[in-house]
């Protein structure tokens, strides 16, 4: 099965096309998206120019293996994009 991001549509949506800006995190040790984090940057136009943090020390679910460090990035990436 292709990644959502090798796919040119996905129910509707082109992930190409998301121009908001974003800043996913990626868990540093995630054995299903590791390295995905580089092609999601050149591939959404909001995603450019972004900090793009991989945490350290996480997996798959951030929130479960990092929660606290995620809610910081969430909260330093609201306040600098507003």
């Amino acid at each position: 099965m292709k990644s959502l991001l090798e796919r040119k549509k996905y129910h509707g949506y082109t992930p190409y096309t998301f121009s908001s800006d974003c800043d996913p995190g990626f868990g540093g040790a995630d054995p299903a998206f590791g390295g995905a984090d580089r092609i999601f940057q050149q591939a959404v136009p909001g995603a450019k120019g972004q900090l793009h943090t991989r945490i350290s020390g996480a997996s798959h679910c951030l929130q479960e293996d990092k929660g606290p460090e995620l809610a910081q990035i969430i909260v330093d990436f609201l306040a600098h994009s507003s």
